[in-house]
C-alpha cells in the first residue's frame, strides 16, 4: 500500500482560532489542511491565515457564513507561493474517487447529517452545511482518511459514507481537487518538515563559508558564503514520509543536530530551503509589545492626575475639566 504524507491537523475549534473560524470557517480550515498535504508540509498556514486571504466583500455571497469553492480558489492563487486549486464542481462522485485514487487530496462539501450518529464520531456532532478535506490515504479497510474541523485529529471514513454525505448537497457533487500529489513513498521528495511550536522567525546569516543549505528535494546548495543572510520563517525538524528523523543531507539515521533547522526564504528561492540551525548565527524577530486596551477604570487615574497636574502649574488660560 502506498503511504502518504500526513500533515498535523488543523481543527477549526478553540484557541487561537478567531470566532468566524470557530462558527463558520469548515471550507477554509479544509483548505488549510489541503495546503500542508499538498505541499508536503512545505506551507501551513492556519485557518485563519487562509482567511485572512479573501476580503468578505470578495466572496460569493459576503452576506452568509463560511466560504464557497470559488472563494476558496481565490484564496489558493494568493497564497505565496500559490497553491494549485481546480474547482470540479458537477463531476459527480466518480471524479472523487477518480483524484483520490490517483493520489490527490479533495475539498469536499456536503450535509454533515449523513455521519450516522450510531458510529459515535466527531463529525456527526454537528448536522449541516460542512466542508472536509479528503486525503487520498486508505487504511487496511479502504476507509478514507478524512480531516473533519470539527474532529480534534484526522481520522478514517468509508467511501459510502462520504458519498451520501457529498449527494446530500448536490448529486453532482461539490468539491474542488489540489492539483499537486500528495507526496508518497513513490515520489522522489524526501524532505519534510515538522514546525517547532512556537515556531521561530528572524533572520539567520550563514557563520562561516563553506555550509550548504538544502530544498525540499534534497538537492544540496552548498559553499554558501560567510555572511549571506536569510529570513527565517519557521523552526522545526526534517524527518522522513514515516515521520523517522532524516538530515539535511537526506542520510539516515541524521548526523547529530543534522535533522534540526530554519526553513528560510529568500525571493529568487521561495519558501523551500533549510540551513542547519549549527551552520547560522540567528536573531529573533522582537515581539511587540502588548497593549491593553484603554477603559474608564485604568485611564481614569492618569487622567484626574494630568489634569490636576495642570490646574497646579498654569499661569494664565481656562482649564475645561468636563463635569
Amino acid at each position: 500500500m502506498i503511504q502518504y504524507y500526513q500533515s498535523p491537523h488543523n481543527t477549526q475549534l478553540g484557541y487561537p482560532n478567531s470566532a468566524i473560524t470557530r462558527s463558520s470557517g469548515c471550507t477554509w480550515t479544509a483548505a488549510s489542511n489541503g495546503v500542508a498535504n499538498a505541499t508536503g508540509g512545505k506551507q501551513s498556514p492556519t485557518p485563519d491565515q487562509v482567511h485572512a486571504l479573501v476580503k468578505n466583500s470578495e466572496e460569493t455571497t459576503p452576506r452568509t457564513p463560511g466560504w464557497s469553492l470559488p472563494d476558496t480558489d481565490k484564496a489558493m492563487a494568493r497564497l505565496k507561493p500559490p497553491v494549485g486549486f481546480e474547482v470540479r464542481t458537477g463531476d459527480g462522485w466518480i471524479g472523487v474517487e477518480a483524484a483520490l485514487d490517483a493520489g490527490y487530496s479533495v475539498l469536499l462539501q456536503g450535509d454533515s447529517d449523513q455521519f450516522p450518529d450510531a458510529e459515535g464520531t466527531c463529525s456527526s456532532k454537528f448536522n449541516g452545511d460542512h466542508a472536509i478535506l479528503a486525503h487520498p490515504q486508505r487504511d487496511a479497510q479502504g476507509r478514507q482518511l478524512i480531516y473533519d474541523g470539527i474532529c480534534p485529529k484526522a481520522r478514517y471514513e468509508t467511501r459510502a459514507t462520504l458519498r451520501r454525505y457529498a449527494e446530500e448537497l448536490y448529486a453532482k457533487v461539490f468539491f474542488g481537487v489540489f492539483t499537486a500529489k500528495v507526496p508518497s513513498t513513490e515520489d522522489d521528495m524526501t524532505l519534510f518538515f515538522k514546525p517547532d511550536a512556537p515556531s521561530l522567525t528572524g533572520t539567520a546569516i550563514m557563520d562561516g563559508p563553506g555550509h550548504s543549505i538544502a530544498a525540499f528535494d534534497g538537492r544540496l546548495f552548498g559553499s554558501r558564503a560567510a555572511g549571506e543572510a536569510y529570513t527565517v520563517v519557521a523552526s522545526g525538524r526534517l524527518h522522513d514520509i514515516t515521520g523517522k528523523p532524516i538530515g539535511i543531507d537526506s542520510k539516515q539515521p541524521p548526523g547529530t543536530g543534522r535533522d534540526v533547522v530554519f526553513i528560510i526564504d529568500r525571493p529568487e528561492w521561495g519558501n523551500s530551503c533549510y540551513a542547519i540551525k549549527a551552520d547560522v548565527k540567528f536573531t529573533p524577530d522582537q515581539p511587540g509589545g502588548e497593549v491593553v486596551p484603554p477603559n474608564e477604570l485604568t485611564c481614569k487615574p492618569f487622567i484626574d492626575a494630568a489634569v490636576q497636574d495642570v490646574l497646579d502649574n498654569a499661569v494664565v488660560g481656562i482649564i475645561y475639566k468636563e463635569g
